[in-house]
């Protein structure tokens, strides 16, 4: 194992594409060892050497540790790798592309990397590079995850899905929905500062749903609650009478 990190350090190009080919074939224990001491640096040093076999090597190796540890999808980001794998998805290279949208993906399935990821311009590039439906998906749900992160990415995020609302709310409204932002949305606007707030009641106005389409019970229900939030953002209502009614409503949307 130790022969690895060294190649991966000190080797020539090809004994370092091998040895990053070969994290694959360890053990789950073998590659946290090597994590543990040292081995993510090298990789992500490799991302940066605009060299197509030494990225996609990079990449499957980081995949490997990262699958199924938590530790190392943090000690990846913390070593530099989102910024790199950003770079990566702007060469447009398509084999490249699937692998750095995969390492996205897997990095910001940890909560600890989701701050960084949202505050990156990671979504925005994907949005423009990417126009596959799975692709929007993948970023929204991203997004919406961030929305129950910290004050400033709970904002930046929204920001984003507002745009990304406006841009065809009849196909992302109900995207955003069912990625759960409503909760973490209401809360924001509510007790976020003020700019949140704003964005938060912005894209509010635009997930109502207009339609009075016959639904279940349940629905018809939560609608009512919501639409009577929404008369008090409307009208400025009293702020003890708002955060009441958001508390029912998170209430509601949760269970």
């Amino acid at each position: 194992m130790a022969e690895e990190k060294a190649f991966l350090e000190f080797g020539e190009r090809e004994a370092q594409i091998l040895a990053a080919r070969d994290v694959g074939k360890l053990s789950t224990m073998q590659k946290q060892r090597l994590a543990e001491n040292g081995l993510i640096s090298p990789l992500v040093f490799m991302l940066q050497t605009q060299d197509y076999e030494s990225v996609e090597a990079a990449l499957f190796a980081l995949l490997n540790l990262a699958f199924g540890s938590e530790r190392n999808k943090l000690r990846i980001a913390q070593s530099g790798a989102i910024p790199a794998i950003l770079k990566i998805l702007q060469w447009r290279n398509e084999s490249l592309l699937e692998l750095a949208l995969a390492a996205l993906l897997i990095l910001s399935s940890c909560s600890g990397n989701k701050p960084e990821i949202a505050s990156s311009g990671a979504v925005q590039l994907l949005i423009q590079l990417l126009p596959s439906e799975f692709l929007k998906w993948a970023a929204t749900r991203v997004l919406v995850e961030a929305v129950d992160g910290t004050g400033p990415c709970k904002e930046h995020a929204v920001g984003i899905l507002v745009q990304i609302c406006r841009s065809c709310r009849d196909r992302y409204r109900g995207m955003i929905l069912r990625e759960g932002a409503m909760p973490g949305l209401l809360q924001l606007s509510v007790d976020g500062s003020r700019q949140a707030r704003e964005k938060a009641k912005a894209l509010l106005f635009l997930l109502r749903d207009c339609s009075h389409g016959g639904s279940s019970r349940v629905k018809q229900s939560k609608r009512v609650l919501f639409e009577e939030v929404m008369r008090q953002i409307d009208g400025g209502g009293r702020a003890g009478t708002s955060i009441q009614l958001v508390e029912e409503m998170i209430a509601k949307l949760r269970t």
